[in-house]
């Protein structure tokens, strides 16, 4: 009976790994991949990434000059292509460039393979220093603004263009284990990436596609 128990587990787990795990490793070569705060950090290590397996590249961020320096990393690397779009993703002229860079690659149904949502800011005050310098309402509007509002924008842009996709959707949400437990001194950036999560999944199951949540790092490129 202890051998048939174990027999049972082991086939058990079997079956939930392979309804869980893709049947193949997906590779971006060939493929488009959009990647929001691309010029440091984050966002620029999986540039590189994605180049260096031969993707044809969307880089997007504010500081073109920083834009210039990874989309120059990428190409040495192998990247088919590098199309920089300078935009702020927290408002909507910056989505409705988007759009057009995506409408400017030769047709309106250019499929994007992979959205990398990863631009966003952090903090590291608590919110009653905050307060006392009258600065904690704007800094924790511009978190939403940026890490929550911005993710959404870029989705909203970008989501027709992922429809189309032929290897289906794939979404890509830089978070944080700040998004899922609020230190004293993050409570802003937290509850922008509570926000971020609980709308996205749902999202994702209403077009019953596969969610990529990744944990990363903190980086420390831009801290209010």
């Amino acid at each position: 009976m202890p051998l048939l128990a174990t027999l049972g587990a082991v086939v058990a787990t079997k079956i939930v790994l392979s309804a869980l795990l893709p049947a193949k490793k997906w590779s971006s070569r060939n493929k488009n991949v959009m990647i929001t705060g691309a010029s440091s950090g984050i966002g620029a290590s999986l540039a590189r990434f994605y180049a260096a397996e031969g993707a044809h590249l969307w880089l997007v961020a504010r500081r073109a000059d920083k834009l210039e320096e990874v989309s120059e990393e990428c190409r040495k690397l192998g990247a088919r292509t590098v199309t920089l779009v300078v935009a702020d993703v927290a408002t909507e002229d910056g989505w409705k460039t988007i759009r057009e860079s995506l409408a400017k690659a030769g047709s309106t149904e250019v499929a994007v393979d992979l959205l990398v949502l990863n631009a966003g800011l952090a903090m590291g005050s608590t919110f009653a220093r905050l307060s006392a310098t009258s600065s904690a309402v704007p800094i924790m509007k511009r978190l939403m603004d940026v890490n929550y509002l911005g993710a959404i924008g870029v989705y909203d842009a970008v989501l027709p263009h992922l429809m189309r996709s032929s290897t289906g959707v794939r979404l890509i949400v830089v978070s944080s284990v700040v998004g899922l437990v609020a230190p004293p001194t993050r409570t802003g950036y937290a509850a922008s990436k509570f926000a971020l999560k609980g709308r996205l999944v749902g999202s994702l199951a209403q077009i019953r596609t596969r969610e990529h949540a990744r944990n990363a790092r903190f980086v420390r490129d831009a801290v209010l």
